[in-house]
């Protein structure tokens, strides 16, 4: 497994994430024989989508901010994950 980094402010050196062999597909095998069978009965949730927002030009971090802030106060109980580039 990969290790826990304690981080503030989510700081963390790029090389104690990246390349750090974090996914061992014979283990997984070991846990989930049928991880690779694409006949077996994995479904997802039709519920559950995604969006995805591409603006050329500059951010303004403080308005993304603000915004993002609203999005979760307001419809924080219906995500399930966020994450972005900017």
């Amino acid at each position: 497994f990969a290790p826990v980094q304690r981080t503030v402010q989510s700081n963390v050196s790029l090389d104690s994430v990246l390349d750090i062999r974090g996914f061992d597909l014979e283990r997984v095998l070991e846990m989930d024989p049928e991880f690779l069978n694409l006949d077996s009965e994995h479904q997802h949730d039709a519920s559950v989508t995604s969006l995805s927002i591409v603006q050329p030009g500059n951010v303004d971090s403080e308005m993304i901010q603000d915004w993002v802030h609203i999005l979760l106060q307001t419809k924080g109980v219906n995500i399930y994950r966020m994450k972005g580039v900017l």
